[in-house]
């Protein structure tokens, strides 16, 4: 079976707060760091041209189970973070597309969101990130559709997900739960 690429592009609400610049850890060049939450457990929506599927513009569901949260969250440290989706595949496009990178490997949460610190060292998306426009994830990746032992509410599972990247979004598919966190206040 051929994995498929999957960008995560979906019509969310942003409804997080807005982030507070002046109240977060930066490097004494100004890159900045804060939590991130690129993946979550449980499903998503995808349009059928996203999944290989024609492009008759139906909608189905995807589901990523608490398991395959975790094991991707052991993937991520050093993953390129890139404004909208770009697929990295190589150096010079990491470089060329990169505005920072996961520090450390994700942590599973009790509600199903991977945690990553992040650093972002690109000015302008260290700007895009201060805006609610700008401040959701979504994880670029490669991955098998399964349609044996779906769970309900589901069309088919997503498994032996390859992380690739992760996006700085308007909208992610994780919506506002995959959203940028100050990581540090500053008393």
């Amino acid at each position: 079976m051929n994995k498929i690429k999957i960008i995560n592009v979906s019509k969310s609400e942003t409804g997080q707060d807005l982030i507070d610049l002046n109240k977060i850890k930066r490097t004494d060049d100004g890159a900045i760091f804060l939590n991130g939450y690129p993946l979550r457990a449980g499903n998503y929506e995808y349009l059928d041209y996203e999944i290989g599927a024609g492009y008759e513009g139906k909608t189905f569901i995807g589901h990523i189970t608490t398991d395959e949260a975790a094991r991707v969250a052991g993937l991520l440290k050093g993953l390129p973070i890139t404004y909208e989706h770009t697929f990295i595949d190589d150096l010079a496009d990491r470089n060329t597309y990169g505005i920072g990178a996961l520090l450390d490997d994700g942590e599973l949460q009790d509600d199903g969101r991977v945690r990553n610190q992040i650093m972002i060292d690109d000015a302008s998306a260290i700007a895009k990130a201060g805006t609610q426009k700008f401040n959701q994830l979504s994880l670029g990746f490669f991955a098998n559709i399964e349609t044996k032992n779906v769970p309900d509410g589901a069309d088919f599972l997503l498994t032996d997900i390859e992380p690739n990247h992760v996006a700085l979004v308007r909208y992610g598919r994780a919506g506002a739960g995959g959203a940028l966190a100050n990581s540090k206040s500053i008393e």
